[in-house]
């Protein structure tokens, strides 16, 4: 024989064929490689199909997730493996060093199980959020999570009237706060790069905004008044200094309050929130359209 070393340098994998049983189903260890080569080679091709998979509608790959800044979110994923007893996860995000982390969940069953995802973010901003299961073979999930302070992400199909009366506002208002938008009745969303679905989470739970996966695109719209409050307030004093309602700014600002409950929610309202900027949301502006 030719006393080489093995090698698949200059070789590609040109077509890979699976095995399927009667019913459809990958037979494990079955199935075929064709690779070409630049040259002649000796190698060895070590093949097999993944026991993991994500059943719908556990998120997929790219998949936006939208929440408030200081808000949880909490994403089901259902996954079905041969080696569920044995299946271990860990998540990770980045950018790295933020004061909040998500950590992530099993529940074990017989050929499948249960994980959690949850997260409070207290930081704004775009963040990767990658989960990876360990069992006979590895998956890993590339989630994107979106964090929004005082701002909504408007979404193709949805208008500046019905993003008001989501937060209880006019659409009136949302048109000033945001100058960038050159007609209330059609705004235009800008594509991000992104490919996947949008999901929304609100009071915990994330749900499907679109559907099919597809190019990203969206508009962050204000939707109230940034208002830094001052040495000695509380948030009632501020909110009796510039409108809106208790309930709906403690809603927007969880970041900067301290929760003593989830369920049901209770805030401390009491102490002062000095030198903080506070989202305030009402059917004013800071300045009357023309």
């Amino acid at each position: 024989g030719i006393d080489r070393a093995w090698s698949s340098d200059g070789c590609r994998v040109q077509a890979v064929r699976v095995a399927v049983d009667a019913a459809g189903d990958p037979v494990r260890g079955h199935g075929s490689v064709v690779c070409a080569c630049t040259h002649l080679s000796t190698f060895a091709v070590g093949y097999a199909v993944s026991d993991v998979t994500l059943v719908k509608p556990s998120p997929g790959n790219g998949d936006l997730f939208v929440v408030k800044v200081g808000h949880e979110m909490n994403v089901p994923i259902t996954i079905r493996s041969t080696s569920a007893s044995s299946m271990m996860a860990n998540v990770s995000v980045s950018p790295e060093g933020l004061s909040s982390a998500p950590t992530i969940t099993l529940a074990p069953g017989v050929d499948s199980f249960e994980a959690m995802l949850s997260w409070r973010p207290m930081e704004v901003g775009m963040f990767d959020v990658a989960i990876t299961f360990h069992g006979a073979f590895e998956i890993t999930r590339l989630l994107r999570v979106k964090v929004l302070f005082c701002e909504h992400f408007l979404t193709r199909g949805e208008t500046l009237h019905e993003v008001a009366s989501m937060y209880n506002t006019t659409w009136q208002s949302l048109f000033v706060l945001n100058p960038g938008i050159e007609s209330p009745h059609k705004v235009v969303e800008e594509t991000s790069g992104l490919f996947g679905r949008i999901w929304e989470c609100r009071h915990g739970a994330c749900t499907l905004k679109t559907e099919e996966r597809g190019a990203i695109a969206g508009l962050d719209v204000q939707i109230g008044m940034k208002v830094r409050a001052e040495q000695g307030e509380t948030v009632p004093d501020v909110v009796r200094k510039v409108g809106g309602t208790l309930h709906q700014t403690v809603e927007e600002n969880m970041q900067s309050l301290e929760v003593i409950s989830d369920r049901p929610l209770v805030v401390d309202l009491l102490h002062p929130i000095h030198l903080v900027d506070l989202c305030v949301v009402s059917g004013l502006s800071e300045e009357c359209p023309l």
